[in-house]
């Protein structure tokens, strides 16, 4: 069964994309921690950084001059309530973050950021990132 291409107007196309690029970014204590700590590991990074999809990533890492990685530090309200389950919006931005804009996206749940001794907060770091 072939899929159709939905078509819209111009117009409202542009009002859409103008709305949703226009949301303005918040950095939070935890997001500012996680990037003093990749700052201290001498990693290439930007914060809060709107991509080519129009989504905002908190922190975008460039690993040895070419690789790129979202790094989207997930507070509370990425889960649903009590559980450690994202929420669809969470897991819909991971996905087209990934297939827009073709940066792996790696999540740094809020929890597993508060449990750590600072002094493991760099090899937990490279683990999730894989260097």
């Amino acid at each position: 069964m072939a899929t159709e291409k939905a078509y819209y107007h111009p117009f409202f196309s542009n009002k859409c994309l103008q709305s949703f690029v226009h949301e303005d970014c918040a950095s939070s204590n935890l997001q500012r921690n996680i990037a003093a700590v990749l700052s201290h590991m001498n990693i290439t990074m930007q914060e809060d950084v709107r991509v080519d999809s129009g989504y905002s990533i908190d922190i975008l890492l460039t690993l040895n001059d070419t690789t790129k990685m979202a790094i989207e530090v997930d507070g509370p309200n990425n889960y649903l309530p009590g559980t450690a389950i994202p929420t669809g919006a969470t897991r819909l931005k991971n996905r087209q973050i990934t297939a827009l804009d073709g940066l792996t996206v790696v999540s740094i749940p809020f929890w597993e950021w508060h449990e750590l001794p600072t002094k493991d907060q760099v090899d937990y770091l490279k683990g999730r990132l894989k260097i």
